[in-house]
């Protein structure tokens, strides 16, 4: 399959809510890294909202459509104004139509008529009488400035990312080669210490800016997604009453829990109970058929789920395996919402 096609059809899945968990990370890594990538996205989620509006998408996506890229205020904003927009299109102002003339009788007269006609309709439907149409029109004017906007503050940050990159890097090869040079020498001077010094600091600077950047890159990204690792008491070390907290801003569009497990006791728990889903408290909500993944602490269980499901307070999510013997509880976790 065509490299282009294929990735086509990873951001369609990604769009309708269908993609696997590794799909969905593996596509916004790609996204935050590759504008290009990025803008391809949008051209694929501008191409779904106007086959939704025009009844082309099958019936299995129009429901995925609905249910999934329509759970989001923003995008469902996107979705109402394009609809406006293509009926503003669609209509025919009375005021244009004209008689029919007879193409065979006069041939030239036809073609002249039929010009006429379509240059009344386009002066009817663009002219400045017509209010309609222009509140449609400054309305989208608005809404494509804003976008340029958002996507030249995206180039923006990207680009300048890229150059504090390769600025970071330049200043550490400095100062490992004063480091070096300090190393060398049976005497350090005050010359070379004061330079590593002033090395440090500006590292440390150049760190810093990076980091508020990246922060910057998030909160303007495709989809915003909070993420929180929830571990057994056993394994999270500290203070075992201490609740770890999921935040959520405006701009986040799903929640992912990474909940570990033990990795000496979940090798035998899935032999008996191969079946894993997650049960969480406060709403009832389920999800079924987890698959384990390897992470650092030994092996987890990846939870998405919607942020607008999730209202600020205290959580419970339990992992429940089942199987030939039954079912029973791998792990319980604790965690709390909060909004800001």
């Amino acid at each position: 399959m065509d490299q282009n096609i294929e990735d086509e059809n990873l951001m369609e899945r990604y769009l309708l809510g269908v993609s696997s968990t590794e799909e969905a990370s593996r596509l916004e890594e790609r996204s935050l890294a590759d504008y290009d990538f990025f803008e391809r996205i949008l051209v694929v989620e501008n191409r779904l909202i106007d086959d939704y509006l025009t009844g082309q998408l099958a019936p299995p996506q129009r429901a995925q459509f609905e249910q999934s890229f329509l759970s989001s205020p923003k995008r469902r904003e996107r979705v109402e104004f394009a609809r406006t927009f293509l009926g503003l299109m669609a209509q025919k102002p009375a005021s244009a139509v004209a008689p029919v003339l007879d193409p065979a009788a006069s041939p030239t007269r036809g073609l002249t008529a039929e010009k006429s006609l379509w240059r009344d309709r386009w002066q009817t439907f663009f002219g400045f009488n017509n209010w309609g149409f222009g509140l449609a029109a400054a309305a989208a004017l608005l809404l494509l400035g804003l976008a340029g906007w958002s996507f030249l503050e995206t180039r923006r940050v990207r680009e300048e990312l890229a150059q504090l990159n390769r600025e970071r890097a330049a200043a550490e090869r400095r100062e490992q080669e004063l480091q070096a040079r300090l190393s060398s020498q049976q005497g350090q001077t005050e010359e070379l210490r004061q330079e590593l010094e002033r090395s440090r600091i500006e590292l440390e600077r150049l760190r810093a800016k990076e980091a508020k950047l990246r922060q910057t890159q998030a909160q303007s990204s495709l989809t915003a997604v909070a993420s929180i690792t929830l571990m057994p008491p056993r394994l999270r070390g500290g203070s075992p009453d201490r609740v770890p907290s999921l935040i959520i801003n405006p701009n986040t569009d799903s929640a992912r829990l990474t909940l570990v497990v033990d990795k000496e006791l979940i090798a035998a728990l899935l032999a008996s109970y191969p079946r894993v889903r997650a049960e969480l408290s406060g709403g009832g909500k389920i999800q079924p058929d987890l698959k384990p993944r390897r992470v650092n602490a030994g092996r987890a269980f990846v939870v998405t789920l919607p942020a607008a499901n999730l209202s600020e307070g205290g959580y419970q999510i339990r992992l429940v395996g089942s199987g030939a013997a039954g079912e029973t509880v791998i792990a319980d976790y604790s965690f709390k919402v909060e909004k800001k």
